[in-house]
């Protein structure tokens, strides 16, 4: 005779010692139907009405109360897979910080420089404590200069981009320069009319400097990624994720990739507006990048690469880089307001409105693959607001610019679209993830 019911035992929890449940274990007094707690140098929580609509986490040591929002947001995002994300950077080393209080300028103690000193060779230093960069009154009013740490003297210094310099022989310039000898891997001064070699840094920021007010803005850090001259780099420690075609299921495939070593990459071409990716085998392509259906990137010197994207650059007439701007870290972000895109099954063209905000109302896949013209129209797609992170931009005031990339949205992601104009051929499209 069948069963059609059964009788469901009610459960016990008994917090103690891990000893004491070792010796009730031994004795066999070990009752059926309970669990044991053994929190040993710890506590347990106290469940109360304030712990409502909070779950029981804990960090290696300590059991702990969290919010359910909180718990889920932090383990979705560490346990993110892989296979629903490509081409991108997974981790970016916060190596430098900065501040800035009244026109004086302070790097921070725990912050890591590079320092060139010989062929394949960077120092790496570690600051013990703040340096720090008074306010000067015999400044020059300079925007965009380049900071980087003399270690020889231990001081910041800085120069005005069209004063820095990189490559293989020496420029012919007057004094006040900076040169990044890139074939002995050094870096020199003319400050006497001679270049002399100076135990001198990569550069860690851009800033802006008055001849009044001292150091005014930091414009820009170098965490993960800078340039010094017409030299781009890649510091230690940044990881990304290379496409490498579909598993048989059809999800993505990756291969991950870490920095583990100083990347530098000199002739990244004249008058460019272009991507810049990472090589696995460890240095810089450019180009204008695309991802097929079958998750390969491809570009116009070849397919199936195997690199990923890491950002853009400009570089002016003589090859000097004058903008770098990099991804930021692939990250989840929390749902919040804004218009949600329309219930497709199949993929779709979108098109993004100016200066509006969106939820992504399923998990999903969108694909960019823009060209601006010449009149300063772009697109540019930001996470959260207006504030957040960007997760594509394609745009220039003076260049033809082409961009494409491949980005994945979980649901419940908001998007904000700061600008949606001026854009021709290809188009935005939407692909939903079921």
């Amino acid at each position: 005779m069948a069963k059609t019911s059964v009788d469901i035992p009610q459960l016990k929890f008994n917090k103690m010692s891990t000893a004491k449940y070792e010796e009730l274990k031994l004795a066999g007094q070990l009752n059926d139907n309970e669990f044991y707690i053994t929190p040993d140098d710890s506590t347990l929580p106290e469940v109360n009405e304030s712990t409502n609509d909070f779950v029981l986490s804990n960090n290696g040591t300590d059991l702990n109360w969290v919010q359910e929002t909180e718990y889920t947001k932090n383990r979705i995002d560490s346990k993110l897979d892989d296979n629903i994300r490509t081409n991108c950077i997974t981790k970016i080393p916060q190596d430098i910080h900065l501040e800035l209080n009244d026109g004086t300028l302070t790097l921070k103690a725990g912050s890591k420089v590079y320092i060139p000193n010989g062929v394949g060779v960077f120092d790496e230093y570690i600051f013990s404590s703040d340096l720090i960069r008074t306010k000067e009154s015999s400044l020059y009013d300079i925007p965009m200069v380049i900071l980087l740490y003399r270690q020889d003297i231990n001081f910041i210094d800085f120069f005005p981009l069209s004063r820095v310099y990189s490559g293989n022989t020496e420029p012919d310039t007057s004094t006040y320069d900076i040169w990044f000898d890139t074939l002995n891997n050094k870096i020199k001064t003319n400050l006497d009319t001679v270049w002399t070699e100076t135990n001198t840094s990569l550069p860690f920021a851009i800033g802006t400097v008055s001849s009044t007010s001292g150091f005014v803005s930091i414009d820009q850090v170098f965490n993960g990624f800078g340039y010094i001259g017409s030299t781009i780099f890649a510091l230690p420690g940044v990881e990304g994720l290379i496409p490498n075609g579909r598993n048989t299921d059809g999800s993505l495939n990756n291969i991950k990739f870490t920095t583990s070593n100083v990347v530098t990459r000199s002739d990244m071409g004249n008058d460019k507006n272009l991507s810049f990716a990472l090589n696995i085998e460890g240095y810089f392509n450019y180009g204008n990048y695309n991802i097929n259906g079958d998750n390969y990137l491809i570009s116009g010197y070849g397919s199936n690469l195997k690199e990923f994207v890491c950002g853009t650059y400009q570089t002016d007439s003589t090859g000097r880089i004058i903008n770098l701007n990099y991804k930021n870290v692939f990250q989840l972000i929390d749902k919040n307001n804004g218009l949600t895109f329309p219930q497709y099954d199949k993929t779709e063209t979108i098109t993004f409105t100016s200066n509006q905000s969106y939820v992504i109302p399923y998990d999903c896949e969108l694909f960019f693959c823009q060209s601006t013209n010449s009149d300063g129209g772009n697109i540019k797609l930001r996470y959260g607001d207006a504030q957040g992170p960007i997760i594509f931009y394609c745009g220039s005031s003076t260049f033809m610019s082409v961009s494409s990339d491949r980005i994945y949205l979980k649901k419940g992601t908001r998007v904000y679209c700061e600008n949606f104009n001026g854009t021709s051929w290809f188009a935005t499209n939407i692909t939903p993830l079921g």
